[in-house]
């Protein structure tokens, strides 16, 4: 029996919100992963060329590229070989410098 009578409430929008936030980080990647590939194709580079540049192995642009969610890190490595911002590669604005 739930100690307070909103307990089930609780529950059920902490639930809410859990699931709103993996759909909102699934958007995001998604438009990552096609930034990132459109940013790549454009200046002509491999997948291996580009992780030399990030200095990051290749099959880790394969897996960025393909919807794997990228670290903080990884992901600042590839705005500066792409010459992008991050704000850009992740979709949050569609200013600066495209591919």
């Amino acid at each position: 029996m739930p100690k307070h009578k909103y307990d089930s409430h609780v529950k059920a929008y902490r639930a809410y919100r859990r699931e709103l936030k993996q759909r909102l980080i699934k958007k995001w990647v998604k438009e990552m992963a096609v930034r990132l590939t459109k940013a790549r194709e454009a200046r002509g580079l491999t997948q291996a060329q580009l992780g030399e540049r990030a200095n990051i192995a290749w099959a880790q642009v394969s897996h960025y590229e393909n919807g794997v969610r990228p670290t903080v890190d990884n992901l600042r490595k590839l705005a500066v070989a792409l010459d992008v911002s991050i704000d850009w590669l992740v979709g949050l604005t569609n200013r600066g410098p495209e591919p």
